[in-house]
């Protein structure tokens, strides 16, 4: 591999920085996303709308699983 085949990260201001987002004051994602509590409830609503969703159940065999199984022990395999 040539140096012409190599890419090259120009640094010189394209004037797009405008257009990067701004994620507050230094918070992880942990905080932003409201730590253990809001992670937990968010986690929450998202399995039982995978529980429920007709293009993840056209798989026979997870469509089997949510037939036969409570949904609570779904969330387990899936948070576990």
């Amino acid at each position: 591999m040539g140096d012409s085949d190599k890419p090259s990260y120009d640094m010189e201001p394209t004037g797009d920085e405008a257009k990067i987002p701004n994620y507050g004051d230094g918070e992880t994602l942990y905080e932003r996303l409201g730590g253990i509590y809001g992670i937990a409830g968010a986690v929450d609503v998202l399995t039982e709308r995978l529980f429920e969703n007709d293009t993840a159940n056209q798989n026979p065999i997870t469509a089997e699983f949510h037939e036969t199984h409570d949904p609570a022990g779904f969330k387990y395999l899936v948070t576990a």
